[in-house]
């Protein structure tokens, strides 16, 4: 004689009836949520708990008790795979939201100190807010399922060059010691100015002395001028 079952399976509405039978006749279902629904429907066809183990191809009649006491709690939920063990998620679906929230605004030049966003910047302006523990790697893990991809179009300015306020607008400055810096030169060195460069003062003042005295052309026309720094290694006169 079989005993009462201690959680009896509650009467299923039609719309719970009609989604257990479609999956079980689903071929792209996985096959534990497709034994789920089979056991359910035993279980609702008046068999004993054993039966319907048997039938939906359970090993003990205890995993169907535990299935039927699910769906009662949680309905057609139960016939997905229940949280395991392990460490639950440190930052909850609310949390991950604010993060996306982040990323979707626009950074204020003012207060951000920048015009566009980094990894590193993105942990500053949270740990500003309410989550004061993020890291960068959480933050790189909740961005790819929604679609983003980090520093993929962040811009980059050039090396040696950059953006300037001026009073006739935004110009592009470059700094002409930039090789010299990059190649890890010290400070005195890099301050040195390479054989073959000529100062723009000096090659004015030169300018105006030729205007002022013509006289002068005639036995300056040996004389080479200054020229720009050449790429070749042909060696230039210095100035």
């Amino acid at each position: 004689m079989a005993h009462p079952q201690k959680h009896p399976l509650r009467l299923l509405s039609r719309q719970e009836e009609h989604e257990l039978r479609r999956v079980v006749k689903a071929s792209s279902e996985r096959g534990e949520v497709v034994r789920r629904a089979r056991a359910l429907l035993a279980v609702a066809a008046s068999q004993t708990v054993p039966q319907a183990a048997s039938a939906a191809g359970f090993a003990e009649a205890r995993s169907v008790r535990k299935l039927v006491k699910r769906f009662n709690e949680h309905g057609l939920a139960a016939l997905s795979s229940a949280a395991g063990r392990g460490r639950k998620p440190t930052y909850t679906s609310a949390q991950q939201a604010r993060v996306l929230q982040e990323v979707q605004r626009t950074p204020d030049r003012q207060a951000d100190q920048t015009a566009t966003w980094s990894l590193s910047l993105r942990r500053k302006a949270l740990r500003a807010t309410d989550l004061p523990h993020i890291a960068t790697e959480t933050i790189r893990q909740v961005l790819p399922p929604s679609g983003y991809s980090s520093q993929r179009t962040r811009t980059r300015c050039r090396t040696g060059y950059a953006l300037r306020q001026r009073k006739s607008g935004t110009v592009l400055v470059s700094d002409l010691e930039t090789l010299e810096k990059k190649g890890g030169l010290s400070w005195h060195v890099s301050r040195r100015k390479p054989p073959g460069v000529c100062n723009s003062m000096k090659m004015k003042l030169d300018r105006i002395r030729r205007s002022r005295c013509p006289e002068l052309l005639g036995s300056q026309k040996s004389t080479p001028l200054c020229t720009p720094m050449r790429t070749s290694g042909e060696a230039l006169p210095n100035c």
